[in-house]
């Protein structure tokens, strides 16, 4: 699908009325318009794509290496969203459903994504670097927590060669609880 440009619809018939999961690599231009049954939609590799808008019957959303992505919105039956390696996305709006979330930043972001803080998931599952890890596990006095502190269960965790769990910190909102397996020297070491 890399070089296809537009997609064509007839107006006269319902193109996909009763579609139920979609998988597209490299999307066309005018879809959402006319899958109006959709409920699970993966967007991977897709090059040009600015924003996400008006699919109101996706239940489940997964994205995946859009460079562009910069804002996702009105998707008012969305429980579980899956973002990965989307850097310039930074807003989340209208997606009061949303109950799971799913987000891997690059090894090289060195901050958790802004959007965090526009939407209130019940469970946020992230993949990061170490650095923005120990971050988190310094708990009220980081600087990433206003991103997270709002998020009733957190599960972060960041890789370590082959290990994709090595290093974790769970976070609960109703006690304020952190537990974490990153050392207090290693809290220490990345405050210097």
């Amino acid at each position: 699908m890399e070089e296809w440009e537009e997609w064509v619809w007839e107006t006269e018939v319902k193109a996909m009325p009763l579609l139920d999961v979609l998988r597209i690599n490299g999307m066309p231009p005018g879809l959402m318009s006319h899958a109006v049954a959709l409920k699970k939609l993966e967007i991977w590799n897709v090059q040009r794509l600015h924003s996400l808008e008006n699919f109101v019957s996706v239940v489940e959303l997964d994205l995946a290496n859009i460079p562009e992505l910069a804002m996702i919105s009105n998707l008012p039956k969305l429980q579980k969203l899956g973002i990965s390696y989307c850097r310039k996305l930074k807003t989340l709006k209208d997606m009061d459903a949303l109950r799971r979330l799913h987000v891997r930043v690059s090894r090289w972001e060195n901050q958790l994504p802004v959007y965090l803080q526009t939407v209130k998931p019940s469970h946020l599952l992230l993949t990061c670097n170490l650095a923005v890890l120990t971050s988190m596990a310094e708990g009220e006095s980081s600087s990433e927590w206003d991103k997270f502190s709002h998020i009733k269960q957190v599960e972060a965790y960041a890789t370590d060669g082959e290990d994709e769990k090595k290093w974790y910190m769970l976070y609960t909102s109703e006690s304020c609880n952190i537990q974490t397996n990153i050392h207090q020297d290693r809290l220490v070491e990345e405050e210097d």
